[in-house]
């Protein structure tokens, strides 16, 4: 099995210290350029995240946007939107597909439960508009779940 990217860390646009945008074998890339040059250096392996509806691939495209990185961005075409092959595939005692009912349903569990995709937009959105510092190894935590989430989802897939 390839690497599990949790791509632009959901809907999030962490300050470039703190982005978790791809974690494989402990490696963090932390900014745009970072990502596209991880991006092309592993250019033979799939991409697979986890919207159910493309967001990532779009978001990550107006990043490259934004940034005015033009390398790399074709390395999209072969990210994969885990979420939409649950909906399509996995049938199971969920009667939603969102990664974190799929992946318990699975038997993953989450470090912290508590932590959501609402949470982590809460605290980013008070970061950007009042400054306010959140735990940043708390959102890399929700971040690495996810990625893990992921893990568990294909290996399910698979067998």
């Amino acid at each position: 099995m390839r690497p599990i990217a949790d791509l632009a860390g959901r809907h999030l646009q962490l300050p470039e210290r703190c982005v978790p945008t791809i974690l494989r074998s402990g490696r963090r890339v932390s900014t745009p350029s970072g990502l596209s040059e991880y991006l092309n250096d592993h250019s033979f392996e799939p991409i697979i995240y986890y919207g159910g509806n493309y967001f990532d691939e779009q978001c990550l495209s107006r990043r490259f946007d934004e940034h005015g990185i033009t390398e790399g961005i074709d390395h999209l075409e072969r990210a994969h939107d885990l979420g939409i092959t649950a909906q399509q595939e996995l049938f199971g005692l969920f009667n939603r597909h969102k990664l974190d009912v799929v992946a318990s349903a699975l038997g993953f569990e989450y470090q912290d439960p508590t932590v959501t995709g609402f949470v982590v937009g809460s605290e980013y959105t008070r970061y950007l508009l009042e400054g306010e510092e959140p735990d940043w190894d708390r959102l890399k935590q929700y971040n690495n779940d996810d990625v893990t989430a992921q893990r568990t989802i294909v290996d399910h897939i698979r067998s």
